[in-house]
């Protein structure tokens, strides 16, 4: 098997038609080199989510000075409408992982939010309102891994309520709201 094992600082979008597997070290560090062996032979499971989208070559064509994110087709995984090589968030693991009973635990006034959340609850809120999230998450691989739990919500376009009619407003198609890691999720955990 071919495994690229990527080093750099910033986004890199290139086809990698051939290529059995990428690792995305970005800078390791002192210790990446140990690190970087411990997943390639399987003694450590991957689990970082990508921080940012990975676009074709064609996304070039957008002009780099227009700074609106969601002008031209938009950019980030919030606004762009479409392909993507890996899309924000995206991350593989050597462990499987099924997500169920996703539901809204709390919602309180803007008074009674608590910044904190604990371990496995995620927040989000509008000016007044603020709900709290909570979803069962179980391992189904055979290998015990970290895991990054993003949160996100999504609307796909607001109603002018005086006009009854979409708005010229355009919003994210979705945003993270919160993330969690969980740690050493054993298999059937």
């Amino acid at each position: 098997p071919i495994v690229v094992v990527l080093i750099h600082g910033g986004p890199i979008s290139w086809q990698h038609d051939g290529v059995d597997a990428i690792l995305d070290a970005f800078y390791p560090g002192e210790l990446g080199g140990p690190a970087i062996v411990d997943v390639l032979f399987g003694d450590y499971a991957p689990s970082a989510k990508l921080p940012y989208t990975n676009y074709y070559e064609n996304f070039t064509s957008r002009d780099i000075r227009n700074t609106n994110l969601s002008d031209d087709g938009g950019v980030t995984h919030q606004y762009f409408d479409a392909p993507v090589l890996f899309p924000f968030g995206h991350g593989l693991s050597y462990a499987n992982f099924a997500f169920d009973d996703i539901e809204i635990i709390r919602s309180f006034s803007s008074d009674y939010f608590m910044s904190t959340n604990s371990l496995g609850h995620f927040g989000v809120s509008s000016d007044s309102i603020h709900s709290i999230y909570q979803v069962s998450v179980t391992n189904t691989g055979k290998f015990s891994s970290d895991l990054v739990v993003l949160g996100f919500v999504s609307s796909p376009r607001i109603l002018d309520l005086d006009e009854k009619s979409v708005s010229d407003i355009r919003v994210p198609k979705q945003r993270l709201f919160d993330f969690d890691r969980l740690k050493d999720v054993q298999p059937n955990e």
